[in-house]
């Protein structure tokens, strides 16, 4: 009997306070703000002023209300800890919801996509995980939506491509995944679009090119390829276009850095390349064309050769190897590849009598000296046609070489 009491005086309890709290402002408005605050550890916020007091809540920091709906709710660093309760889905007369810069974790919850009055929602600066819900289509009047600095994951949903209205979206910083929706290209008024320092893959989808407003495109820090498509070059307003730190190649840089001044395109540096080797031969693929394509050879961070049009090396001899490209049309990057080990067994071929140098007999190894072979002469050779061979060693030995004939020593590698 006493604990049916107890609970009876509880109800009414809550109901007092939310009669109190609601002060002509409507109820489930008023659940909510409670809800909100009891979650997030309220009694801890820098600034409480008036919360769960009798004051009207129009005067509960950080809220302001027009007629009995709550339209504004600015509570931006100030420490509120925990997760967004679904109940805030019920303030559908928010106008603008400011949460940036707090200890918020967890999901966003999909009740957010009730909120079709909103013109602002930023919640940035938070530690808020999952995917983004695709009911956030739902805030069909919102025009600046920002989810950056959080531990976003999962895909960038579809569905926001049907935002009509949005000016700006700003999802930088998180852990997305996945390609760039194409349907981002029917948001008609888009003006800024950050989707930087993320891991999003594949490509730039053509429909971005559709922007005609569009003034600020980041996508930089991800892990985006060839190609960019040549809509983009109809972005007239861009005034910030930044793709480094992605995997493009003179692919696409080649055609695109000229048409962009410094000053509006950022496209250094790009992720490293990959260094192919096929026996003693090594090389890369930058794309771009070949001929305006020059390449640079590197053995244990010393330059050892450097070529024109043709990105293959032949190597003969041990170390850490990387090649670097350089383009005559897009002149503000270097694209380097992966540093990788190569280790040879030396050939080392001895004479073990004097003789013709063609003569294989006369070699310890059996067989005539190449670019690949440290010779050691013991005896001294006559070279009657055109030799190769890697280093050599005379040991104060005679060389006879007839004339129009040359030794080639090719151990520069």
């Amino acid at each position: 009997m006493l604990k049916i009491i107890a609970i009876f005086f509880s109800v009414v309890f809550v109901f007092s306070s939310l009669t109190c709290f609601s002060n002509g402002v409507n109820k489930d408005d008023s659940l909510a703000l409670v809800d909100l605050f009891n979650n997030t550890g309220g009694s801890l916020w820098t600034n409480k002023t008036n919360w769960l007091t009798k004051a009207p809540v129009e005067n509960w920091f950080g809220v302001s209300v027009s007629e009995d709906r709550v339209d504004t709710l600015q509570l931006p660093s100030n420490n509120l800890t925990g997760i967004i309760p679904s109940s805030i889905g019920k303030l559908t007369g928010l106008v603008l919801l400011r949460l940036a810069g707090n200890n918020l974790y967890g999901n966003i919850p999909a009740s957010i996509g009730n909120l079709s009055n909103l013109d602002l929602i930023d919640i940035s600066d938070n530690k808020l995980n999952g995917s983004i819900p695709a009911e956030m289509a739902g805030l069909t009047n919102v025009e600046i939506l920002s989810l950056h600095f959080n531990q976003l994951t999962g895909t960038i949903p579809s569905s926001l491509g049907e935002l009509k209205n949005l000016h700006a979206l700003s999802l930088y910083n998180n852990w997305l995944e996945g390609d760039i929706p194409a349907s981002l290209g029917n948001v008609p008024r888009l003006e800024l679009l950050f989707l930087n320092d993320n891991k999003l893959s594949g490509t730039i989808p053509a429909a971005l090119g559709k922007h005609k407003w569009l003034q600020l495109l980041n996508l930089s820090n991800n892990q985006l390829s060839d190609t960019i498509p040549p809509s983009l070059d109809s972005l007239k307003h861009l005034f910030s276009f930044a793709i480094s730190g992605n995997k493009f190649t003179f692919a696409s840089l080649e055609r695109i850095a000229p048409f962009y001044n410094s000053n509006i395109f950022s496209y250094s540096p790009q992720d490293e390349i990959t260094l192919m080797t096929d026996g003693r031969w090594m090389y890369v693929s930058p794309g771009g064309t070949r001929s305006n394509n020059t390449y640079h050879l590197y053995k244990n961070d010393s330059l050892r050769a450097t070529q024109i049009g043709d990105s293959a090396f032949r190597i003969n001899s041990t170390g850490f190897y990387y090649i670097t490209v350089e383009n005559s049309k897009a002149t503000r990057i270097t694209l380097k590849s992966f540093t990788t080990f190569v280790s040879f067994t030396p050939i080392v071929a001895t004479t073990i009598k004097a003789g013709n140098w063609n003569d294989e007999t006369i070699w310890s190894t059996g067989k005539v000296p190449d670019q690949d072979t440290d010779v050691v002469l013991k005896h001294d050779v006559t070279i009657d046609t055109d030799a190769l061979c890697k280093s050599i060693s005379t040991e104060n030995h005679k060389i006879h070489v007839n004339k129009n004939v040359k030794l080639k020593v090719e151990g520069y590698l």
